[in-house]
């Protein structure tokens, strides 16, 4: 569809598609370098074919500037990105800080003096006995009851400013997506072109392999009437 978006694993098949004419057309080079005494190398048909599939080498390095193997969205893909995640990395920083500091004043005892998520916030666990020491937000309390997890009221901002950086990401990463989506779309010709090349010549090696291992041999046709 025009408006869709391609999730980060299809574009890693364009990657995948792009190394194999890459290889293909190196290959079918070096065959006619091989053979530079003769028009078009020892398989000009093959050679024809294969140089007329378009060279998606630019197009790949686009892709794996901005998509990690895992299908992870690199820092590297825009500047952008990279900005917002270096500004999420330090607010996470400065909200840990203050948690901390905020346990060590209490003096919590072992199993209560650590920083959890609830709800996409950072919160810390305080007894629910003593939940007006600490002046903030509940977000949820354990199965027993007993603990709840507050987010105290100096790191409420910074959590704010923490989801409000997550939604700039995940706008930007979208962007991008779209972006590389646009010029993949751009060459959805070339790119078909080059899966059914690929095809075809995957049936003409396949041919040429099963014809080796059999020990086949060409046909002769004759215009005589068989006796």
């Amino acid at each position: 569809a025009p408006a869709s978006v391609l999730p980060p694993p299809m574009l890693l098949d364009a990657v995948t598609l792009a190394d194999t004419v890459a290889w293909l057309r190196d290959s079918i080079r070096n065959t006619t370098h091989a053979n530079a005494g003769s028009a078009g190398g020892k398989f000009p048909l093959l050679s024809s074919r294969v140089n007329a599939i378009a060279d998606f080498r630019p197009l790949a390095a686009v892709i794996r500037r901005a998509v990690l193997p895992n299908g992870e969205i690199s820092d590297d893909a825009s500047p952008e990105l990279r900005r917002i995640r270096a500004t999420m990395g330090h607010t996470r920083e400065t909200i840990q800080k203050s948690l901390e500091r905020i346990l060590r004043s209490r003096g919590g005892e072992a199993g209560e003096d650590y920083v959890t998520l609830r709800n996409d916030r950072f919160v810390i666990p305080v007894r629910a006995a003593e939940r007006r020491q600490v002046q903030g937000v509940v977000h949820s309390a354990s199965a027993t009851g007993q603990t709840v997890f507050v987010e105290p009221f100096e790191t409420i901002e910074f959590n704010n400013r923490l989801v409000q950086l997550s939604e700039d990401e995940a706008a930007e990463i979208t962007r991008i997506l779209d972006e590389i989506t646009q010029r993949l779309r751009a060459n959805l010709a070339p790119l078909r072109f080059a899966v059914d090349a690929i095809a075809e010549l995957d049936s003409v090696f396949a041919r040429a392999r099963f014809a080796r291992d059999f020990d086949c041999t060409l046909p002769e046709f004759s215009d005589g009437a068989s006796r």
